[in-house]
């Protein structure tokens, strides 16, 4: 496949199609590392700030520590992000556990305080050998958090930005790409989890090393190699498969076409070698592609360091291979690409919904299973209205050069939707370890390289490029605007409750047990706020390609272009089209006051950057402002900081279940498995050092599964245990030989067994008698056929545990 250049610029150079200090290799790239810089620090910099942490929200706002400060709990969980509660725990504790057995010069091998004991360098995700997570160690990790998200967005930015300009995309393509990266709506969203962030930033590195070995660059084998064993060295292994299998799909599409020359008719050695490897034969192309191929699985064995203790951890779990069926629920609905050009349209990171958005239900229709399980942080498929447009401009004026990222978006789509086509997919290894939908983080690279490829065009004045966006900017602008001022929430929460009932046979009052009508009524106004974006988006965008063509004709007719002071006018109209019908994001940005420095600091770098030579060509620089103007209105809600004294302050509960346990472990008794939230979430109480017999854990050992299963099947809950449903199981003989000595629950109990400690709204905390200790002699051992089997005889009451074990045979 030819690459298509500027015929006045070499393929890959700068030249004049942007750079940044023509003639000053060195100052361009201190000023393209600069660049880089400001949109992170503008968005994560004040969580560096003293008293701020870069989290989605604190211990403050849990029970029972919110019950005792409900003032501070009220002040802090304000704007709470719900969507990734998970950083906390378990991933926050975990690193926590890492940096403790560390710095006392122990391996973190091993975690005493969650379950029965469980291996914490392989059931964990928080990735301890990734090379940047060394920081989480030097430094306590919720202070390393901010740097580390920093350099992501930093690494994301820059490999996008190398990457096409080793395609040849005119410079400022590159750098509008890199900021679009930066302030793309899905590393946004997933910032708080570095573990799905770090494995999907180095999918544009392995697109960058592969042109290299297109290019025959020096060390590309060895850059390829190191790319994808950082990417499975993240820790999310199902996101690293997908971006090991799309740069291979790559390296297919680029070396196995790659040109070569006619073969000599002379009889020398190298002529029959020429003869034989012709340069489209199938063994040209297989030894063409085998080096890229043979990098990236190299890049997988030097991650087997990682990888193999989380496959052993991931074997002996719950959490095995899953069936096709099962991973077909799990895909996203057709209605769910609404989501690529309205932002928040299943939910805000504020949102929570426990039986899923109102709007997945309205989009997924007759497909229920999959709207119970929606999430606004899973179903983000928001790539901006922007960028949208940008993109349909580089497949109208450059269809040869966008068809690869054309082509790896529709395989993206496919894959996350399940279409039949692409169903197979499911059943191979590696594929069905996770949800489908997400292969969406590959969305993080492409939209922007595609819409880099209309920016190209519009920069180098390609025909139909500035007339296709201006037409589509008004098309989806004027959907949208339709949307945004006929949209009724509460009609419409009306109308999605007699359409859920009669598609499900259900009366309006069983759907309103399930979806309650003021959460039903908030996913409308969400609704129409998304539409009031889009449209301000677009409205943004129609008169930054008019800024586009004034930058154009004026390079022509003056050679320097307009002043600053005049692009600078022109920018800022562009962003006060965002305050008429955007103005309901106003509150949420009181919470980031950066924000607004940002625009301004950013519009300032680049303008700065426009003058001299760079001027002429400055058309892409409006069009730039727009996409960031975009993802800083929609930033503020996953990326406020979060303000703690202290990360977990001492707590009377807490300390009361400490005492009631003493060195015996801690389970909770409930009727419903939400109510575990209420009672020091799972994995709280390992960080202030109380075992905690119920964790969460994404590999949860099937032994402890298996247990507390065998006495009350009611205990399971997704891939690990949540405790015990029935008050009459609290002297039951296997608590007593899992040391239990502390019993959790929200309402008051009355046993034998159990003595009241401490007593607050939903909390009790009750010490059990009769927990056997951690070790015990016996004066009889009853063989068994298996483990399965002694444990049968354990709950059944067949061995009693005081005076006899049950030994089995090796499996």
């Amino acid at each position: 496949m030819h690459l298509e250049s500027n015929p006045q610029t070499p393929l890959g150079s700068t030249g004049t199609s942007g750079s940044l200090s023509a003639g000053n290799p060195g100052r361009e790239r201190l000023l393209r590392l600069l660049l880089l810089l400001v949109l992170p620090l503008c968005m994560i910099g004040p969580s560096l700030m003293p008293k701020r942490l870069f989290l989605p929200q604190v211990a403050t706002t849990l029970a029972p520590l919110a019950s005792e400060n409900p003032a501070r709990a009220q002040r802090e969980g304000a704007a709470a992000n719900f969507s990734a509660s998970d950083r906390i725990f378990p991933f926050l504790t975990d690193q926590q556990e890492i940096r403790r057995q560390l710095k006392r010069g122990v391996l973190p091998t091993w975690e005493p305080n969650l379950g029965l004991g469980l291996p914490l360098y392989g059931a964990s995700l928080v990735a301890s050998t990734y090379p940047p997570n060394a920081l989480a160690v030097l430094m306590p990790p919720e202070r390393a958090a901010g740097p580390l998200a920093i350099l992501a967005l930093f690494l994301m930015g820059l490999g996008t930005w190398l990457f096409l300009a080793r395609l040849g995309l005119a410079n400022g393509a590159c750098i509008f790409a890199a900021l679009a990266t930066q302030i793309s709506s899905w590393g946004i969203a997933n910032l708080h989890y570095p573990m799905k962030v770090d494995a999907a930033l180095w999918f544009p590195w392995c697109l960058w090393a592969i042109e290299g070995l297109v290019q025959r660059k020096r060390g590309s084998f060895l850059f390829l190699a190191l790319c994808s064993g950082c990417s499975f060295l993240a820790g999310f292994v199902t996101i690293s498969i997908f971006v090991a299998a799309a740069s291979g799909l790559y390296a297919v599409f680029r070396l196995g076409k790659r040109q070569g020359h006619a073969a000599p008719v002379t009889g020398t050695a190298a002529s029959v070698q020429d003869s034989v490897f012709e340069p489209n034969s199938i063994p040209a192309r297989i030894s063409s592609i085998g080096p890229a191929l043979a990098a990236l699985l190299l890049g997988i064995g030097l991650a087997s360091v990682q990888l193999l203790p989380n496959f052993e951890a991931s074997r002996l779990s719950v959490r095995q291979d899953r069936e096709h069926a099962e991973i077909l629920r799990g895909a996203l609905p057709g209605g769910a690409a609404l989501g690529l050009a309205l932002p928040g349209v299943f939910g805000s990171a504020r949102d929570y919904y426990p039986s899923g958005s109102p709007t997945a239900w309205w989009v997924a229709g007759d497909e229920p299973e999959k709207s119970a399980q929606a999430n606004p942080l899973e179903w983000n498929t928001h790539a901006g209205a922007a960028l949208l447009i940008l993109a349909l401009v580089g497949l109208v004026s450059d269809p040869r050069r966008a068809r690869i990222p054309l082509l790896l978006l529709i395989g993206v789509w496919g894959f996350a939707q399940g279409w039949p086509a692409l169903r197979f997919a499911y059943r191979l290894p590696g594929f069905n370890i996770g949800d489908p939908v997400r292969i969406l983080a590959l969305q993080w690279t492409l939209w922007p390289w595609l819409a880099a490829i209309g920016v190209d065009s519009i920069v180098r004045q390609k025909p139909r490029a500035l007339m296709t966006s201006l037409v589509a900017s008004v098309a989806l602008g004027a959907v949208s605007f339709a949307l945004w001022t006929t949209l009724d929430p509460v009609q419409w929460a009306e109308e999605l409750e007699q359409g859920l009932a009669a598609l499900h046979a259900a009366t309006v009052f069983e759907v309103r047990k399930l979806i309650p009508v003021e959460s039903a009524i908030k996913a409308g106004e969400g609704l129409r706020e998304s539409a009031a974006v889009c449209a301000g988006t677009c409205a943004a965008l129609f008169a930054a390609t008019i800024v586009a063509l004034l930058l154009g004709r004026a390079g022509r007719n003056q050679g320097q272009g307009p002043t600053a002071l005049k692009l600078i006018i022109a920018l800022l109209s562009c962003a006060l089209l965002f305050l008429g019908p955007a103005r309901e994001r106003m509150e949420p940005m009181q919470g980031f006051p950066l924000t607004a420095l940002a625009l301004g600091a950013g519009a300032v770098v680049l303008l700065a950057l426009a003058r001299g030579r760079l001027a002429g060509t400055a058309r892409w620089l409006p069009l730039a402002f727009v996409v960031v103007a975009e993802g800083l209105w929609l930033a503020p809600e996953h990326l406020a900081p979060r303000r703690a004294e202290q990360l977990f302050p001492s707590s009377p509960g807490i300390e009361a279940v400490a005492e009631a346990a003493g060195k015996g472990r801690v389970l909770r008794l409930h009727q419903d498995p939400s109510q575990v939230i209420e009672l020091a979430r799972p994995n709280m109480l390992s960080a202030y050092g109380v075992q905690d017999l119920t964790p969460f854990t994404v590999f949860t050992p099937r032994t402890l599964v298996e247990a507390l299963a065998s006495i009350d099947p009611a205990a399971t809950y997704r891939s690990g245990i949540s405790g015990i449903t029935q008050l009459e199981l609290v002297a039951h003989p296997l608590l007593d030989l899992l040391n239990i000595t502390a019993i959790l629950s929200v309402v008051p109990l009355d046993h034998p067994r159990l003595e009241l400690v401490y007593e607050r709204a939903r909390f009790y905390v009750y010490k059990r008698s009769g927990a056997m200790g951690p070790a015990r002699i016996v004066p009889t051992a009853i063989e068994s056929k298996s483990s399965d089997s002694g444990l049968k005889c354990i709950a059944g009451g067949a061995v009693n545990p005081r005076h006899a074990t049950s030994l089995s045979a090796p499996s």
